[in-house]
């Protein structure tokens, strides 16, 4: 589903390929309420985007009439392929006879509107959708996989098979790139490559303001079990435990929040933790410069963007080391890593950002921020994207890995 609050480096990412000089038609498969989304950016987005099921199912119908009827054999041979992916997988063959179906709507969206590649963000459905799709129109397609929504499930979403007709991969870290390549032929190696979220340079340039005294953390994230926000309490309450002077401010929604809030009621956490729900990109930045640090308890990450938002403020990051995490936290330069699952450890780390004085944590904060200026801008990473793009759209370039037959 796009937009999404929680899907903000894909609005960015998209901006930056426009001010290279890219088109770009957005598609979805679901399409977003305009109640969750709390970002004028992104309800921007909501109406530049078409959606796959909008209308419901019977909305596509016709759209498989047409496919069948003007490129019979191509979409035919789009279901077989559909039905391999099936194979395995862990939602069955009714749901890909489903994505067959989109597929079928998306190539005459494609194709009215003159699409020269398709890319799509996350190697589950949308991946599948978009290689189906790649196979009835012949045009080009790739795709990014992100972290624990493709990870959790990599071993039955048909990887190999997508690898082998997609004309590359995207992975946002090297943790992520070898996930990858453990799953696909070595033959087709080459075609991962890795292209890092980002920050804009607008959000990086002006100078953070000084750390606060305030004895005050924030964690930014959607409130679901992987966030590790229960780790989070646990550690709180250790913290509680042993005297010390402390606030935590939650920023997020999900599915685990009313769960969160009564843990906290039931630990007497009430004075220790704030639950302000899902916050826009100002807000975000307003939360991380009135706090000292930013929390990341996750089980699973892919690249967090949040950090590199937490260092542009000049906060540093006391994190989990899983997925690509360390690839952009440094212990003891940028702030803490921590083993996940590991309350105890977690504590300490913040127990250690609450005795360090305001000026180290800012320098902390600071190396964090020139990282960011080096490594992860949205529009340095844009370019490499773009460099990608442009070898699937040169005129005397096959546009996918594997032509129809």
């Amino acid at each position: 589903m796009y937009p999404a609050v929680s899907h903000t480096f894909i609005r960015r990412e998209i901006a930056a390929l426009e001010s290279l000089g890219f088109e770009v038609e957005r598609f979805s498969i679901r399409e977003s309420n305009p109640a969750d989304l709390i970002d004028q950016a992104d309800l921007g987005e909501r109406a530049r985007t078409r959606t796959l099921l909008q209308g419901g199912v019977l909305a596509l119908i016709p759209a498989v009439l047409g496919c069948l009827t003007t490129r019979p054999f191509k979409t035919l041979r789009s279901l077989a392929i559909a039905a391999r992916l099936a194979q395995g997988s862990h939602v069955g063959l009714v749901r890909h006879v489903m994505y067959w179906a989109e597929a079928c709507r998306l190539t005459r969206w494609m194709r009215s509107s003159e699409v020269g590649h398709l890319h799509a963000h996350f190697g589950t459905n949308p991946a599948a959708v978009a290689l189906l799709a790649s196979r009835i129109s012949g045009i080009g397609f790739s795709f990014t996989m992100h972290g624990a929504a493709c990870f959790d499930v990599i071993a039955s979403i048909g990887l190999e098979l997508k690898a082998r007709h997609a004309a590359f991969i995207v992975a946002v870290s090297n943790y992520g790139r070898s996930q990858i390549l453990r799953r696909i032929p070595e033959s087709t190696w080459s075609r991962v490559h890795v292209v890092h979220c980002g920050l804009p340079r607008s959000a990086v340039i002006a100078e953070p303001e000084a750390v606060p005294i305030d004895r005050r953390f924030v964690c930014v994230a959607r409130l679901s079990p992987e966030k590790g926000h229960s780790i989070l309490l646990e550690a709180a309450t250790l913290m509680a435990r042993a005297g010390e002077r402390f606030m935590v401010v939650i920023a997020g929604s999900g599915p685990s929040g009313e769960q969160l809030k009564r843990e906290v009621r039931l630990r007497r956490l009430e004075s220790h933790f704030d639950f302000v729900g899902p916050l826009d990109g100002h807000g975000v930045r307003e939360q991380l410069r009135l706090s000292r640090a930013l929390v990341i308890p996750s089980f699973m990450e892919g690249l967090p963007v949040v950090a590199m938002e937490a260092f542009a403020a000049g906060r540093p990051v006391i994190a989990t080391a899983v997925a690509g995490v360390p690839e952009l936290v440094q212990a003891g330069a940028t702030g803490w890593l921590v083993p996940p699952g590991d309350a105890k450890s977690l504590a300490t780390a913040m127990t250690e950002a609450l005795a360090m004085s305001p000026s180290d944590l800012q320098e902390m904060g600071l190396h964090g921020r020139r990282r960011v200026l080096g490594e992860f801008l949205v529009e340095d990473q844009a370019e490499l994207l773009a460099g990608l793009f442009d070898q699937c759209l040169a005129p005397d370039r096959p546009k996918s890995a594997e032509e129809p037959s």
